[in-house]
């Protein structure tokens, strides 16, 4: 009796059950369509993202109640540190100047912060802002405020300059010196323009020292040897073009263009060496020198002036100290 009563009922069981799948496979199908291919659970929360909080930094440059821009003080950089309580090794990120804002995720904990204003590779400009015992929980944004760097845009700059692998600059070419009688310098702007500027020139061995007042019109100066340091104070910072020249007698027959960064809060970028490179001019005109092994390689006059640093190829870049 119950196999007769069971063998009724399966058809009917069947039946209720494709019902029921199918009903079931539409359900899902909608809620994966509805959802994109995710859960299908209508109440799945969204993905969270990793375990961490953010440190959020906004900064500006000023001079005073002046506000100023990355490039009007060199700057290039700035590094926030964020050094755990728990111990360990601080954790660090760098944002462009220019982005004047940004946001570092950290894991959860407590931290002292430092923030740093940089120009070129490490020359903090103005005074660290620090911070300690900063909170960060799980997801949390932290605002550390708008960090303002007071710095001066001005700074100074100093360099020599030689004619390559001789002896002496100003020496007469069969004495082994390059036969330079006077030069000619010029400070160029990143607008393009010459500003007028008082070099400095330093004592060397038997010259004493002076100084060149260029004024952007070809104004020229007495050779300067080697050995002579030549310096300018109060230059604005930012991108700035040396232009130097050298004449044997009235002829122009070394030239120079180097494109640097001065930094402000009056700091001292020292250029490398600058090498003096032939303008081309015939031997009857500009007399070719004699190498000697003055300890400066000979550099060749085709990497000049395109914007490219012959001194720096051949002897090393720009160094800036306080």
């Amino acid at each position: 009796m119950n196999a007769q009563r069971w063998g009724a009922m399966m058809p009917r069981l069947w039946s209720r059950l494709l019902q029921c799948w199918s009903l079931s496979c539409l359900w899902l199908l909608s809620g994966a369509l509805a959802c994109g291919g995710g859960d299908a659970r209508p109440d799945a929360a969204p993905d969270p993202g990793p375990p961490v909080g953010t440190l959020q930094l906004n900064w500006q440059i000023q001079n005073g109640t002046q506000v100023l821009s990355c490039d009007e003080v060199g700057a290039d950089t700035v590094i926030l540190q964020a050094l755990p309580r728990a111990g360990g090794l601080a954790l660090v990120n760098s944002f462009a100047c220019v982005d004047g804002g940004g946001s570092f995720a950290v894991a959860e904990g407590v931290y002292d912060v430092r923030v740093e204003l940089i120009a070129g590779v490490n020359t903090v400009l103005g005074q660290p802002y620090e911070r300690e015992g900063i909170r960060v929980d799980l997801y949390q944004d932290v605002p550390l405020g708008i960090v303002a760097f007071d710095v001066v845009p001005t700074g100074s700059l100093v360099f020599v300059m030689n004619a390559g692998a001789v002896a002496s600059n100003c020496d007469a070419v069969a004495d082994g010196g390059a036969g330079i009688t006077s030069v000619v310098m010029e400070l160029i702007a990143s607008d393009g323009n010459c500003v007028p500027t008082t070099f400095q020139i330093g004592a060397g061995e038997g010259r004493a020292a002076d100084f060149y007042q260029s004024d952007c019109a070809g104004a020229s100066f007495a050779c300067v040897e080697r050995d002579q340091e030549i310096r300018v104070d109060d230059v604005s910072a930012g991108t700035l073009r040396l232009e130097l020249g050298a004449n044997v007698g009235a002829f122009a027959c070394y030239q120079r263009s180097t494109i640097f960064d001065l930094a402000g809060d009056n700091q001292v970028t020292t250029l490398a060496p600058q090498i003096l490179l032939s303008t081309g001019a015939s031997s009857d005109e500009c007399p070719r020198p004699n190498p000697v092994d003055a300890g400066v390689p000979e550099v060749d006059a085709g990497i000049v002036d395109a914007g490219l640093d012959a001194g720096s190829l051949a002897a090393g870049g720009a160094a800036v100290t306080k």
